[in-house]
């Protein structure tokens, strides 16, 4: 895995989330700010991070 900045982190999870969960632009940014800041996340790709965020919404 390529390390990401920031910026590249945040931006590939806001669309993963306009995708996956159907938010706006600015909601999805909201989200994906809030997860960056957990910080335990970097390792990751911001996708899957996504995508296991969402599969516990609604529980």
């Amino acid at each position: 895995m390529t390390t990401l900045t920031k910026d590249e982190w945040i931006q590939r999870a806001q669309a993963r989330f306009v995708v996956r969960a159907g938010l706006t632009q600015a909601q999805a940014l909201d989200y994906a700010l809030a997860l960056y800041g957990d910080g335990d996340v970097l390792d990751d790709e911001p996708e899957d991070v996504v995508d296991e965020d969402v599969s516990h919404w609604g529980d």
